[in-house]
């Protein structure tokens, strides 16, 4: 069948028309008879197979048509390969005049917030070299030297100091602290110096920078260094550290100091300046050892306070309790709420706070703390007033318990005080369902308030009367 199919195309002049049996399927056309064909021509002894009967000649008909009539002026031979050469070749000599300048200024700032986000120091000294520096905002030219002090090169930092018109005190404060956690303590004290020398008359506020201060210490006590640590420290005016109320603003920065030993380097090297510590300070020292889980250290900065000549206040005693609750010490809590009533401190929301979370904690070990849930809850209420912290507390410790009595009186006290939750405290509850074997109330829950994990700005959200009224409903039915 094939040989025969292969004669009629070898044999040029048989008719278009010629028969061929008829076949139950489409014939395949051997390699021997494709050809290629130039477009707007037609191969005159081009020979196709006869279709079976089955396909609509007609449809076959119409489709080759297109191929009979084609225009000359429609054919693409009109587009030559020089023509669209020397048109491509027009376009893309004309194209950087007009286009390339504006995406280079438009690219450039975008390439330098995009390093100075990931604080890519060499990235950011290649962008800055097609860059107009007194052009750059404050912002920006903080950003950056905090990036290049940050890597600790100075010859950049300078560099660029010089490209500026007039270096403000802020740019000076940037880098400072930026080259003391460098290691480049060397540069740091020359930058302090410059920003000193240049403060006449007070004029730019540079040596009653208290923040600046408390940032340098903060950051030479992050990292222990050498001697050059000294030379920086001598630097910082002994009159302005150690003046009256300075010490409130200094112990601040100590929220932003990471670990106990930090904490008790920097209020170290601030009595070194002269900078006796405060009731607060040693308190913050104290909370700092609590997070730490380190009792003994919690109770020697407790012991300091008189001998430093001052009178433990509320703070101290709350942080104290919170670290012997942590070490599972309930009876020392117990023991240093006593003590504040024979000394005349009024315990404070906290202070009630602690001591719940110590009572219910005695409980879950098998232990019988000195005081119930109820009774400190009660005396929180006669003392401070009703607290939205305290009744959220309590809330968490009778659901662990299993008193859902409990924790409805809590729900009715918060009503009746026009007290609000926060979604922490929902956190807690839901997670204190599941620990009382109540699951399926849990997973209902956590369907209502949403997502509850745990971060910083959960405390911050307050629950919705929608969301309250849905925790009401909820123990109303729990026994």
């Amino acid at each position: 069948m094939l040989r025969r199919l292969g004669s009629l195309a070898r044999s040029p002049g048989a008719s278009a028309s010629a028969t061929a049996p008829a076949l139950p399927f489409a014939p395949m056309t051997p390699r021997r008879m494709i050809r290629v064909v130039q477009p707007g021509r037609v191969a005159a002894d081009h020979r196709a197979p006869r279709l079976p009967k089955s396909v609509n000649h007609a449809a076959a008909e119409a489709k080759a048509a297109p191929a009979k009539a084609v225009p000359a002026e429609a054919a693409p031979a009109e587009a030559t390969p020089a023509k669209a050469a020397s048109a491509k070749a027009a376009s893309a000599k004309a194209a950087p005049a007009k286009v390339e300048p504006a995406r280079e200024a438009k690219n450039a700032p975008a390439t330098l917030d995009e390093a100075l986000r990931k604080g890519d120091a060499t990235a950011t000294k290649a962008t800055l070299q097609s860059l107009d520096v007194t052009k750059l905002s404050v912002a920006t030219n903080r950003r950056v030297l905090k990036v290049l002090a940050a890597a600790g090169d100075t010859s950049a930092v300078d560099a660029h100091f010089a490209a500026m018109t007039q270096p403000a005190a802020v740019e000076f404060s940037t880098v400072i602290p930026g080259f003391v956690r460098a290691g480049r303590l060397d540069s740091a004290a020359d930058y302090l110096g410059r920003l000193l020398a240049t403060d006449d008359s007070g004029t730019t506020g540079a040596t009653d920078n208290l923040p600046l201060f408390a940032r340098i210490v903060a950051a030479v006590s992050e990292r222990p260094h050498s001697d050059d640590a000294q030379r920086l420290l001598a630097l910082i005016p002994r009159s302005v550290v150690a003046a009256d109320g300075a010490f409130n603003r200094l112990s601040d920065q100590m929220h932003y100091i990471d670990g106990l030993d930090a904490k008790e380097r920097y209020v170290a090297l601030l009595g070194s300046l002269g900078v006796s510590p405060n009731q607060g300070t040693i308190a913050a020292l104290i909370s700092a050892s609590a997070k730490a889980a380190d009792l003994p250290r919690a109770e020697h900065h407790f012991a300091n306070i008189g001998a430093c000549g001052l009178k433990p206040d509320a703070a101290a005693y709350n942080a104290l309790i919170e670290a012997s609750s942590r070490a599972n010490k309930f009876d020392r809590c117990f023991e240093l709420a006593r003590q504040m009533r024979a000394e005349n401190v009024a315990p404070d929301a906290y202070t009630f706070a602690h001591l719940i979370k110590a009572a219910s904690h005695a409980k879950r070990l098998g232990q019988a703390p000195a005081e119930g849930i109820k009774e400190l809850l009660d005396e929180s209420l006669a003392s401070v007033g009703a607290n939205a912290k305290v009744c959220g507390t309590a809330l968490t410790a009778f659901v662990f318990q299993g008193d859902f009595d409990g924790a409805r009186k809590c729900l009715a006290d918060v009503e009746k005080h026009g007290l609000s939750l926060n979604a922490h405290d929902a956190g807690k509850v839901v997670s204190a369902l599941y620990a009382a074997q109540r699951a399926p109330v849990a997973l209902q829950l956590r369907q209502v308030f949403g997502e509850l994990r745990p971060g910083p700005g959960l405390a911050k959200r307050q629950i919705t009367p929608t969301e309250f009224a849905a925790l009401v409903r909820t123990f109303a039915d729990l026994r």
